[in-house]
């Protein structure tokens, strides 16, 4: 099913959110007919919420079924404040943004984004390019 679209405080309209996609859930689109290319180009702006202070978490890109980056990891603490999760002193939100290139030439490609994070923490998009 298609996660609905939520609003998380200062960062506005995300897509998932809290209770809307968990570290056991994914995003995947899939784009046809793509022009002739060398490579692909993403910038993503992921949402963790409720990330834990000392618990790390990172975030996947898979291009047509193949891991093409992790992002680094982050500590909720080191994420920023608390935006739209339910708040408590210990938790966190913040946005994780993952910049990179790999190489692709077909001319449809499929595109997962997952947490890889081993609680069931809460997260969204907030902007994809």
């Amino acid at each position: 099913s298609i996660p609905s679209c939520s609003t998380c405080g200062s960062f506005g309209s995300i897509m998932g959110g809290l209770n809307a996609l968990d570290s056991y859930t994914a995003l995947e689109r899939s784009f046809t007919n793509l022009p002739e290319h060398g490579v692909l180009s993403f910038d993503v702006n992921f949402v963790s919420i409720e990330q834990y202070s000392y618990n790390a978490v990172s975030f996947e890109i898979y291009v047509d079924g193949s891991l093409a980056h992790t992002s680094p990891s982050k500590r909720g603490d080191e994420l920023g404040g608390m935006e739209c999760g339910r708040y408590g002193s210990s938790y966190y939100d913040g946005v994780v943004r993952v910049r990179f290139t790999t190489a692709h030439t077909a001319s449809d490609a499929t595109v997962r984004l997952r947490m890889r994070d081993g609680g069931a923490n809460h997260w969204g998009v907030h902007s994809m390019f």
